[in-house]
């Protein structure tokens, strides 16, 4: 404390000040290096970590560069402590829901082990964390260290880090356009499919590769992985793996004769969100509440409605924004407001949508051919439908769409 006799002549010839919010610090740098070089080995530890621990629970600003910068002083003396503490501070701050402090504690631990061991299935599995959070916070470079690990993980044999780095880039709508998966993408989950035999992890990576084969247009495919995931998922007692299972349940069960297994899915991720506390499950029964009320034409999609544009206020947008758009102005459409329906269409267009192209045009289009149709006007997206005709023909959508439009050219 300040009131020691050592610290308090410090701080009376000005070598440590005052730095805010209740913090001291090193009028220099150098006083603090002159410092640490007086310290051996373990006393240098023991301080980095109080320091790091106290920093952790400090509300500032720059609490994530002190702990990388903490944990990156002690790393030349005990490099695996240093690893340790940055993986154990990205599970604290992932559940206290700091995500970016999450996100930069992995990222140094990925740096520490490459620099202190090389590529080895830790800096894979460091990396599969590193690219988790990244996939979370839409972190541009996410896919790419995610493929980089996946890769590496293939070659030495870490057949459950290809499973889990498959998992995510399989369900990254960014990564994907309709009708097509990367081929990074494809050739891993085939991978994981092949050789993961773990039931719980096997029901991720089918689940995953579901939403993928949806995006694929195959959607048999999409429902027989589905059917295997869900299959596994209930006979394991995990309410958080049952959960993950069902998030991606919109994709592969998607005709009228699903209602009433997406009505039970409602149910259970309900169940799941009240056993494990997570939000994110009731987002998504909340947004299958509203495909409900579309695709089977009964009940309010207003209703449904409230709790997806709460919850999605309060999660972020994380690659809502594209249910968001589409969900408003479809119900602006069935309000009978055409030009409010056509506003939230547009939106899917901004960059603030994180869709692939495909993706974005491809609804935006849906959309406004139903908004075009209800007006009368069909026939002005003759051309443009004809052209998504060649650029995306195994869309059968689109050729139902042009004869549609083809139709009321001729009637014009």
């Amino acid at each position: 404390s300040a009131g020691s006799s050592g610290l308090a002549i410090a701080i009376a010839h000005g070598f440590i000040e005052d730095v805010g919010d209740g913090f001291l610090g090193f009028a220099h740098q150098t006083y603090r290096q002159a410092v640490l070089d007086r310290l051996d080995r373990d006393r240098t530890i023991e301080l980095s970590r109080h320091a790091a621990a106290a920093v952790a629970t400090a509300d500032r600003p720059s609490r994530v560069a002190d702990i990388a910068r903490l944990a990156r002083a002690a790393a030349s003396a005990d490099p695996e402590h240093a690893i340790r503490a940055a993986l154990e501070h990205v599970d604290t701050a992932r559940r206290a829901h700091r995500f970016e402090e999450a996100l930069a504690s992995a990222r140094l631990a990925w740096e520490l082990v490459l620099e202190h061991e090389g590529r080895t299935v830790r800096w894979c599995r460091t990396g599969v964390t590193l690219g988790n959070l990244g996939v979370f916070l839409s972190d541009a470079n996410a896919p790419a260290i995610l493929v980089e690990c996946a890769a590496r993980a293939e070659e030495l044999g870490a057949v459950d880090v290809v499973g889990r780095a498959a998992t995510r880039l399989a369900s990254i709508r960014p990564g994907m356009g309709l009708g097509r998966v990367d081929a990074d993408t494809a050739r891993f989950v085939e991978v994981a499919l092949a050789k993961v035999e773990e039931p719980s992890l096997r029901a991720q990576v089918c689940a995953a590769a579901a939403f993928s084969a949806g995006i694929s247009l195959d959607p048999q495919r999409a429902r027989d992985l589905f059917d295997e995931a869900d299959r596994l998922s209930g006979s394991v007692d995990d309410p958080v793996l049952r959960g993950d299972v069902l998030l991606r349940a919109y994709t592969p069960l998607s005709t009228v004769h699903d209602v009433p297994r997406l009505r039970g899915v409602i149910d259970e991720l309900h169940r799941a969100a009240d056993q494990t506390g997570t939000i994110d499950y009731v987002y998504e029964a909340g947004r299958l509440g509203v495909g409900l009320c579309f695709r089977a034409g009964d009940g309010d999609p207003r209703v449904p409605m409230q709790t997806v544009e709460r919850l999605a206020a309060r999660l972020g947008p994380r690659g809502r924004n594209w249910s968001l758009f589409s969900f408003r102005s479809t119900i602006a459409l069935l309000d009978g407001d055409m030009e409010r329906a056509e506003q939230h269409a547009d939106a899917l267009l901004s960059p603030e949508v994180v869709v692939g192209d495909d993706l974005r045009i491809a609804t935006h289009g849906a959309l406004l051919l139903a908004i075009r149709r209800t007006q009368g006007r069909a026939h002005e997206l003759d051309e443009a439908v004809a052209a998504l005709v060649d650029e995306q023909p195994a869309v059968a959508t689109w050729h139902a769409a042009r004869a549609l439009t083809a139709a009321t050219v001729a009637a014009t």
